[in-house]
């Protein structure tokens, strides 16, 4: 099946949670599943609206990504993601990758974009390798233009691990006839879901014939995954490799890419991993495992999994590509390449 355009699905039916004695809510939650299991399996990518986050929450948090990349480049230093355990905080242009090993990264230059990552932190009942301490600008240094960063970032986050996550899983959980809490009993302990704020800076020229985000089709070519014109506030969703291994290649982890297309203006974005608890058993769903003809993966845990990924990333951001080491200057020699793979807005369980 070939996908014209990425699915929107509304999940304002999981507003009132699942179960109980409401006949309608019940069989349009039915609906919604259908049409996410559609979705998962053909695409790997969808639009969710109803989804329950507040629209001024996602306004304040956008202001606030536009204000942090408009500090000096000196203030933003300070927070290079080089001086935290977990590879948190900023990474410039010139230190930034999306490569997933060290190959990746040889093969294409660094991605064009600035980025500031925020994680998971420790508590008394969540610890685990991905939990620990974040960085946070100075706001009381910075005037008032990053006065209440920390806290919208804080609130974002809860309102996309909390709500949009919560009715996202069971969602995916009633698209696989699994009961609604498979997922969500799986990240009550400690989830360790990322946050990334990226900007993107104009490109020259301009790319024509992109709209930002697009998505890989199953024949090779590409659809947009732009903003919805008509909804600002709805996200688009991708699946995460972890719902890729419970599905045993059934549901798709789709390949995607973004380009800006202004040759004037930058382009935010703001990629939330949601996860589950880091010592999560990942194997394959017991409906699933004839859907290649016998189980795919082994067994793996999510957190361990992700780490290692992760890892490979921080290695490729420190290694020497095949161009830097031919240029004078250190620098990859295509810094006006255009297109790079990047997570969109919110990936569904990592």
């Amino acid at each position: 099946m070939k996908s014209s355009s990425v699915p929107i699905i509304d999940l304002s039916a999981f507003s009132g949670g699942v179960g109980g004695d409401n006949g309608t809510a019940a069989e349009e939650q039915k609906k919604v599943a259908i049409q996410l299991r559609n979705a998962c399996e053909h695409v790997g990518f969808f639009y969710i609206t109803g989804h329950g986050c507040d629209e001024k929450v996602m306004d304040t948090m956008s202001d606030h990504t536009s204000k942090f990349f408009d500090m000096p480049a000196e203030d933003k230093i300070k927070l290079e993601a080089r001086n935290n355990p977990l590879w948190r905080g900023y990474n410039s242009v010139e230190t930034g990758a999306h490569s997933c090993t060290p190959e990746d990264a040889a093969e294409n230059p660094p991605d064009l974009k600035e980025s500031f990552t925020i994680g998971a932190e420790s508590t008394p009942s969540a610890k685990s390798p991905m939990h620990g301490p974040n960085q946070w600008p100075d706001e009381t240094n910075n005037g008032s233009s990053l006065k209440g960063f920390e806290a919208a970032a804080r609130l974002y986050w809860e309102s996309l691990s909390d709500i949009v996550g919560t009715r996202l899983m069971q969602a995916l959980a009633m698209s696989l006839d699994l009961p609604p809490d498979f997922f969500t009993s799986k990240a009550q302990r400690k989830p360790h879901s990322q946050m990334v704020l990226l900007r993107y800076p104009p490109t020259a020229p301009a790319s024509e014939n992109s709209e930002g985000l697009e998505v890989r089709r199953a024949d090779g070519s590409w659809m947009s995954a732009a903003p919805l014109k008509d909804n600002k506030h709805a996200f688009v969703v991708n699946l995460g490799d972890m719902m890729k291994y419970w599905t045993n290649d059934r549901y798709q982890s789709t390949e995607h890419r973004v380009t800006n297309p202004s040759s004037t203006n930058t382009r935010h974005s703001i990629p939330f991993f949601l996860a589950v608890d880091y010592d999560t058993k990942v194997e394959t769903i017991a409906s699933c495992r004839d859907y290649r003809g016998g189980e795919v993966y082994d067994p793996c845990q999510s957190g361990e999994y992700i780490l290692g990924k992760l890892g490979l990333m921080h290695l490729a951001k420190t290694g020497k590509s095949s161009d830097e080491e031919d240029s004078d200057d250190g620098k990859a020699k295509n810094p006006d390449a255009k297109k790079r793979k990047v997570a969109n807005e919110v990936e569904a369980v990592a």
